[in-house]
C-alpha cells in the first residue's frame, strides 16, 4: 500500500508543480511584452493565474493526504487510541517538507 500511496503522491505533486511552472512562463511572457498589452489581457492572465493556483492547491492537498496515509502505515498508527489522527501527523512531522519531497 505504501508504494501505491507514493505513486499517487508523485502524480499529485505533478499536479502541484505543473501549474506553478505555467504561471512562471505566462508571467515571463507578459512582462517581456508589458507596454503594448491592453488591460483586458492583464485581467485574463490574472484570472488564469488564480485558476492555475487553485489547481496547484488542490494537488498539494491531495499529496498531503497521501503523505498522511503513508505516515499512518509507516508508524502503524491508524486509530485515535494509537494517536494516528491528522492533528498528530501535523504536530509530529515536518509535513510541508515531506509533502513537497518526491520520496
Amino acid at each position: 500500500m505504501d508504494k501505491q500511496y507514493r505513486t499517487s503522491k508523485q502524480r499529485w505533486c505533478w499536479v502541484l508543480f505543473t501549474p506553478v511552472v505555467l504561471i512562471g512562463i505566462l508571467m515571463a511572457m507578459l512582462l517581456l511584452n508589458a507596454t503594448p498589452l491592453p488591460l483586458m489581457v492583464w485581467l485574463k492572465a490574472s484570472l488564469f493565474s488564480v485558476l492555475l493556483l487553485s489547481v496547484s492547491a488542490w494537488g498539494f492537498t491531495r499529496a498531503l493526504c497521501c503523505e498522511y496515509r503513508r505516515w499512518q502505515l509507516r508508524e502503524k498508527r491508524v486509530s485515535p487510541v494509537e494517536r494516528g489522527e491528522f492533528r498528530y501527523f501535523l504536530e509530529e512531522t515536518a509535513w510541508i517538507k515531506n509533502t513537497l519531497k518526491s520520496k
